[in-house]
């Protein structure tokens, strides 16, 4: 079973591939896909495009809410550093110039989770261009086709 996430669903993703050894082994992934992947909660809030497109930065702050206390509470609700999951068991797919989940914060990710470079894809485009790329380049899918049959 394979367990995917693109944007801020990625995040989830991210959630159960770094907590999934607290699962019944049955229920844990496979392989895992984390397609435009964000870092910290914080860091999509306070410096990601979307976030500030939407205004969601100064409704935050007119409810009281600094970047050091989201940051704190940030420590609650992150990914776990490492995965549960082996590393080769997860693929990554990132948009280069992606600002509204900033590019860095998931390249950074997956440097610190060790994915290997074969399970990391990397495109010259934004965001919203990262579904339009996907059903142009099936690598990735055929990757984690791949990581599920144990290759």
């Amino acid at each position: 079973m394979a367990l995917a996430g693109i944007s801020m669903t990625s995040f989830v993703a991210r959630q159960a591939a770094s907590r999934c050894h607290l699962w019944p082994a049955e229920a844990r992934p496979d392989g895992v896909m984390l397609i435009s992947l964000s870092g910290r909660i914080e860091d999509v809030t306070f410096g990601g495009a979307l976030a500030v497109t939407l205004g969601l930065d100064r409704a935050l702050a007119r409810a009281g809410w600094s970047r050091e206390a989201l940051a704190r509470l940030s420590k609650l609700i992150d990914p776990a550093t490492q995965p549960a999951l082996a590393p080769s068991t997860i693929v990554s797919v990132l948009g280069e110039t992606d600002r509204w989940v900033p590019y860095d914060d998931g390249l950074a990710v997956t440097q610190q989770w060790r994915l290997p470079s074969a399970n990391v894809f990397r495109y010259p485009l934004g965001h919203l261009g990262m579904p339009v790329q996907l059903t142009r380049d099936a690598a990735p899918f055929e990757r984690l086709r791949q990581v599920l049959a144990g290759r």
